[in-house]
């Protein structure tokens, strides 16, 4: 994961309407996928991360609008949100 610029000591934050999840990227199954476009290096493949959706609650659908950082520190604001009438 070197080439990819993510370290063991990050987290996986995932943000879904007014709920923030955090992983240890050190705890999560890592894999990746080798791109057969492309000479075979380090730079040319997939990452994921297998187990961090088993990982969010059971109320989560797989098709949910979720929005995924992986870093040091959350980008993502903890304050409420108000909604909008269009």
């Amino acid at each position: 994961m070197t080439a990819s610029g993510i370290f063991e000591t990050d987290n996986l934050f995932v943000y879904k309407y007014n709920k923030l999840y955090s992983f240890p990227i050190s705890k999560l199954e890592v894999f990746a996928i080798k791109s057969d476009c492309f000479p075979t290096d380090e730079t040319n493949y997939h990452f994921g991360f297998a187990s961090a959706l088993n990982q969010l609650p059971q109320d989560s659908a797989p098709n949910d609008t979720r929005f995924v950082y992986i870093g040091k520190k959350s980008p993502y604001s903890q304050q409420q949100l108000t909604l909008l009438n269009w």
